[in-house]
């Protein structure tokens, strides 16, 4: 769990190096990479998880997790923009900075959308192999296949739908719409 925010990571490193127009494309294509990886890793674990053990299977993933740390600090730069900070203060937990933050326009509603839907996607990331496994009385391996399909679909939807659907709408409409689907997604699952 220490080392499971690469995404957030490689989204920052995109976001820093995407221009403002192509930004959403951009890190629709990373999303393309993560379902290779959501595709790719789930059948490795499985197959692993039956030849040796699960809980080899989990070494493995944690030793894969600590070579990415270790890449990402040799190969990532730690900034690519030139910025200009005129402000002294370098404390990031100011709760003046952070109320100046909530009152930009738009920061509320993202915030508050990131977190009514982040919640639910962390409990159904959590919680749904296990399910699958109770519920459905599922091997291992046959659980990788059902998280692989998963990946191929967040690949379809990130690496193709992202593009096209950011030259069709606003970003805002975007939101709400995800927001709406994630919402009604949830309320049927």
């Amino acid at each position: 769990s220490v080392f499971m925010h690469a995404m957030q990571g490689g989204q920052m490193i995109v976001t820093d190096v995407s221009s403002t127009e192509k930004r959403a494309d951009a890190i629709g294509k990373l999303g393309l990479s993560y379902g290779i990886g959501m595709v790719v890793g789930p059948v490795v674990g499985g197959v692993l998880a039956r030849m040796f053990s699960l809980d080899k299977a989990a070494v493995v993933a944690c030793l894969l997790s600590v070579i990415s740390v270790f890449i990402t600090y040799v190969y990532v730069p730690a900034m690519t923009k030139k910025v200009i900070n005129t402000d002294q203060d370098k404390n990031i937990f100011s709760l003046t900075k952070i109320s100046q933050l909530l009152r930009a326009p738009g920061a509320t509603f993202l915030i508050s959308i990131k977190l009514a839907t982040g919640i639910p996607i962390g409990i159904f990331q959590s919680m749904f192999s296990i399910v699958a496994l109770d519920t459905f009385k599922l091997t291992a391996e046959y659980n990788s296949y059902v998280m692989s399909y998963v990946g191929v679909t967040a690949m379809l939807v990130q690496g193709l739908g992202i593009g096209f659907v950011t030259k069709k709408f606003s970003e805002l409409n975007i939101l709400f719409g995800s927001a709406c689907i994630l919402v009604l997604g949830y309320l049927l699952l």
